[in-house]
C-alpha cells in the first residue's frame, strides 16, 4: 500500500478530467458499449475530455483499478486506449498501453485490489477534445466472468491555457484499502506543494476511488473538511457518480441523477475547492478517506489544481505646469504618479518604475522624488545618479526608480496588499512641440509575485495639449 507522486509543476492553466466504470454495478460483468461490433474487444467504455479552444495538453496520466477476490490481479497491467484521433473503432486503431507501475493491496479476506497508471501524454496531446475508450481492461478470460471483479479507469489531463490564472499542480497515484479488512480511516501526506501565501485555496481537487460497499456512507477530506458538489454529498462520496466541476461526467456507461443510484462502482470526481478546505501558506496537505467499519473503499489517485493569485496594480498619471517660460510654450510640467497593489491575497516584489520621456520633452535634472508611500519607505528626493539611492537617468530622458519595502539602489522592493507609492519629476517642453499639439507620455512598472516569480506589468498615459500663449494654458 502506497501513495506515489507522479507529477509537479506551476503554469498558467487548470487540471481536468475523464473516466467511467468497467463492470456492471449489479452483475459486475465487464461492460461492452453497442456501438463497439469488434469482436476482439469484450470490454469497452468512454469518457468525453473536454478541453478549452485555448489549452495546450502538458501531462496526462491514465489510472485504471481492478478490486477482486483472490485473483491474480498483476495480470490487468495491459489496456488498450482509443483517443480522438483514432479513425476507427477496432481493437487495432486503439493503442496498447501495459503499466510498468503497480500498487496492489493484498486482503487475507474477501477484497483486494491492485492499481496502474501510465503517462499518456503524447496519446492526449494527438487527441485533445473528445471520446475517450478503454478497451480489454481483463487480459485473461477467466476475469471476463468474474462475478465479484468491480473496475474502472480515470484519465487526469494537466493543461496550460495563456488566459488561464497561475496555478500549481500535482498528482499522487497508488491504492489505498479502507474499511472492515484494512482499517479506517486511512490518509497520506502530500508534500511539497506551496498553497497561495494569502487568501482562499481555489483550484480542483480530482479523485479516483472505488467502493465495493453500495449503501455505506463514506467521507474524502482534504485536510479536515469533506469534499462534496452538486451530486457528491460530504457523507457519500462514493455514491457511484461521477463528477466534473459538479456536473454529471459525460461517460458510457450513462449516468443517472439521483445521486445515489449506484450506476457506477467506480468514481472519477473533479471537485471545486472553495476556498474553506486548505489554509493559506502550508506545504503539505492531508488526504483522509473514511468509511463505516462494515464497509470497504479504495482511494486510488487524487491531483490538485491550486489556483496562485496575481498581480493587480492600479497606476495612475496626472500633470500639471508648475512654471511657465517668458515664451508661454516651453514651460515646466510636474508629473505625479501613484502605484497601488489592489490585490487583495498576493504580495508583489522587485517593484521597479520606468519612463522614457518622449522626443517633445526633456527631463528636469534632479528633480525625481518619493512623495509618499505607507510601507514605511523612504520618502524625499533622489539623484540623478546610479547606485546612490533608489531613483536614477539612464540616457538622459529615461527615469528608473525603483518601489516598495526594503527596496534598494540595486533591486525594487515588495507591496503587499494595499500598499502604495507615490512619486513625482519633472520636464521641460521642447521647440519641437507645436502649440496645440498633444504631448502623450506614457510610465511602465513592472512586479513579481512573491509566490510564482511570474512578472506581471502596469502602463499608465498622461496627455499634455502644449499651450498656445501664456494665458489659458490647456493641459489634462
Amino acid at each position: 500500500m502506497a501513495m506515489n507522486n507522479l507529477y509537479n509543476d506551476r503554469y498558467k492553466g487548470d487540471l481536468t478530467m475523464t473516466g467511467s466504470s468497467l463492470t456492471n454495478p449489479t452483475t459486475h460483468k465487464w461492460l461492452k458499449a453497442p456501438q463497439i461490433t469488434d469482436p476482439s474487444i469484450y470490454v469497452a467504455t468512454r469518457g468525453k475530455l473536454s478541453l478549452p479552444v485555448t489549452a495546450t495538453v502538458e501531462r496526462a496520466f491514465l489510472v485504471w483499478t481492478v478490486v477482486g477476490p483472490e485473483a491474480d490481479l498483476t495480470k490487468s497491467s495491459t489496456v488498450y486506449l482509443r483517443t480522438p484521433a483514432s479513425a476507427t473503432a477496432l481493437l487495432s486503431d486503439a493503442t496498447k498501453i501495459t503499466s510498468t507501475s503497480v500498487e496492489i493491496f493484498p486482503s487475507p479476506y474477501l477484497m483486494q485490489g491492485s492499481s496502474f497508471y501510465a503517462d499518456v501524454t503524447n496519446l492526449v496531446k494527438a487527441g485533445k477534445s473528445g471520446d475517450y475508450w478503454i478497451y480489454n481492461l481483463a487480459s485473461t478470460p477467466s476475469m471476463q466472468e468474474d462475478d465479484y471483479v468491480k473496475a474502472g479507469w480515470g484519465l487526469y489531463v494537466f493543461y496550460k491555457d495563456p488566459i488561464a490564472s497561475y496555478k500549481v499542480y500535482t498528482i499522487y497515484w497508488g491504492i489505498l484499502g479502507i474499511g472492515v479488512e484494512f482499517g479506517t480511516p486511512k490518509s497520506f501526506v502530500v508534500n511539497g506543494i506551496q498553497t497561495p501565501k494569502l487568501g482562499p485555496v481555489l483550484g480542483h481537487v480530482g479523485v479516483i476511488t472505488a467502493f465495493t460497499t453500495a449503501d455505506e456512507p463514506d467521507s474524502v477530506y482534504v485536510q479536515n473538511t469533506p469534499l462534496s458538489d452538486a451530486y457528491t454529498p460530504p457523507d457519500d462520496f462514493d455514491n457511484s457518480i461521477s463528477t466534473i466541476d459538479g456536473n454529471l461526467m459525460d461517460t458510457w456507461p450513462t449516468q443517472t441523477a439521483p445521486a445515489n443510484e449506484n450506476t457506477e462502482e467506480f468514481q472519477t470526481k473533479l471537485i471545486s475547492l472553495t476556498g474553506t478546505e486548505i489554509m493559506p501558506n502550508v506545504n503539505s496537505i492531508t488526504v483522509k478517506h473514511d468509511v463505516p467499519v462494515d464497509g470497504i473503499d479504495f482511494l486510488l489517485a487524487t491531483g490538485f489544481a491550486f489556483q496562485l493569485n496575481e498581480i493587480l496594480l492600479t497606476h495612475t498619471k496626472s500633470n500639471q505646469i508648475v512654471s511657465i517660460a517668458p515664451d508661454g510654450i516651453h514651460n515646466t510640467v510636474e508629473y505625479t504618479v501613484k502605484v497601488t497593489n489592489i490585490t487583495p491575497y498576493t504580495i508583489g516584489k522587485d517593484a521597479v518604475f520606468y519612463d522614457t520621456l518622449p522626443n517633445t520633452l526633456t527631463y528636469v535634472p534632479e528633480s525625481m522624488r518619493i512623495v509618499d508611500n505607507n510601507y514605511g519607505g523612504y520618502t524625499g528626493s533622489l539623484t540623478d545618479a546610479s547606485g546612490d539611492d533608489l531613483g536614477y537617468i539612464s540616457g538622459g530622458n529615461t527615469i528608473h526608480i525603483n518601489l516598495g519595502k526594503n527596496a534598494t539602489p540595486s533591486m525594487g522592493g515588495s507591496l503587499e496588499p494595499e500598499q502604495y507609492v507615490t512619486l513625482s519629476y519633472r520636464a521641460t517642453i521642447n521647440n519641437n512641440a507645436a502649440p496645440g499639439s498633444r504631448i502623450t507620455n506614457t510610465s511602465n512598472v513592472t512586479i513579481k509575485s512573491a509566490e510564482t516569480d511570474e512578472v506581471f506589468s502596469s502602463t499608465a498615459t498622461s496627455n499634455l495639449t502644449v499651450p498656445l500663449n501664456t494665458r489659458g494654458i490647456p493641459f489634462l
